[in-house]
């Protein structure tokens, strides 16, 4: 399995981004050798990002869009201040998606927006969120 992040993607056991980089997804990378590693943080684009805990091979498929301008961000939080899940865009794969996570949606970014919305998993956020 390979990534199709466009932007600098570093993943940390961590909150804050701090401490060991895991691995920096970046095109052609194989997350088969994240498989087994726990994920907390994620560093996009300079910023840290305090995801919803993860597997590096959950990782892989759903931040998959990070890099994508017109990508929405799923939060386990109704205030989109932690727990990021994924970053969907028209070309998620929302099925597969759905299989690597399978935290409930409390929370969309869109256009830099938050919306609490009505808790829901993760296939159907994608589905009516991610086509923009």
């Amino acid at each position: 399995m390979t990534t199709e992040a466009a932007g600098p993607i570093f993943l940390y056991q961590s909150d804050t981004c701090s401490g060991e980089l895991i691995a920096n997804l970046r095109p052609g990378f194989d997350c088969s050798l994240i498989a087994g590693k726990r994920v907390w943080g994620v560093r996009i684009n300079g910023r840290c990002e305090d995801i919803h805990d993860m597997f590096g091979s959950a990782v892989c498929v759903a931040f998959k869009a990070a890099g994508s301008n017109r990508a929405i961000q799923l939060y386990n939080s109704d205030s989109c201040s932690s727990s990021l899940m994924a970053y969907v865009d028209r070309r998620t794969d929302c099925n597969e998606l759905a299989r690597a996570v399978t935290a409930r949606v409390w929370g969309v970014r869109i256009d830099g927006v938050c919306n609490d919305i009505s808790d829901t998993d993760v296939e159907t956020a994608c589905r009516t969120f991610g086509i923009k």
